[in-house]
């Protein structure tokens, strides 16, 4: 069996690391290069490979899509913070590439994104809905790509459109608007990546959470999509295209 060659971007990141690790476990992956910005190997100077990826910051995920598109090499992205123009710019690179991007490419994360699915429209707005999300003292963004996935999947199984998501509330904020989607965002330590969403009716609350213990959660959940990927056509994907 061919070893699939990819580039790790966004090597020297947590999550760049385990990436690393991992793939040198693993038979199935030959890592061609490490690229970040203090290393000596850049994006300019590398060939095609099978699968770029990339965990950066959103700059460096648009340098590699640019990179990629010209080099005509699929994407596999799990970088978060990103604006609405860079994501239409990654469904615009589907068109030529296979493009895959996840805010979480925990296979625990997107199944709970199914359960909350499942009791948003069941509950619909007689619900108040509340995200508490929890990630180490290093996380730059917030609230989290993930906290925003599920405030996302919430307001859709409800017929709503994110203009209801509401996060960091403070000062006299005024009563709680129906139909509001509340996020809260905790840094603190070394907390790998806690996620919960509370259902608040009269009398009773529905909580449903994922909690990740180890990075190498999400590395492995990357690299089992990476695979994925490896054997699709152009086109835009995400974690609901792997698990389907």
């Amino acid at each position: 069996m061919t070893s699939i060659r990819v580039i790790i971007h966004g090597a020297e990141g947590r999550m760049g690391q385990s990436l690393i690790s991992l793939c040198q476990q693993s038979q199935d992956f030959e890592i061609i290069a490490e690229v970040d910005r203090s290393t000596k190997v850049q994006l300019d100077a590398l060939g095609p490979v099978d699968v770029l990826i990339d965990f950066s910051l959103p700059n460096g995920l648009r340098q590699a899509l640019g990179w990629c598109v010209k080099n005509q090499t699929a994407l596999l992205s799990g970088t978060t913070g990103i604006d609405e123009l860079l994501l239409a710019d990654l469904r615009s690179a589907g068109r030529e590439i296979p493009v895959f991007w996840a805010p979480n490419m925990s296979i625990g994360v997107n199944l709970t994104a199914r359960l909350v699915a499942t009791a948003a429209h069941s509950l619909g707005l007689a619900a108040d809905v509340e995200i508490v999300e929890a990630h180490h003292r290093y996380k730059k963004d917030a609230p989290s790509g993930t906290a925003l996935q599920l405030a996302g999947v919430v307001a859709s199984a409800r017929g709503q459109d994110d203009t209801v998501i509401s996060s960091g509330r403070s000062g006299d904020c005024g009563i709680r608007p129906d139909g509001e989607i509340g996020i809260s965002s905790i840094r603190a330590g070394d907390l790998v990546g806690e996620h919960t969403v509370l259902f608040q009716l009269p009398g009773e609350s529905l909580e449903i959470s994922h909690k990740a213990n180890d990075r190498d959660s999400f590395a492995l959940g990357a690299l089992e999509a990476c695979r994925w990927l490896n054997h699709q056509s152009a086109g835009f994907y995400d974690m609901r295209d792997l698990l389907n």
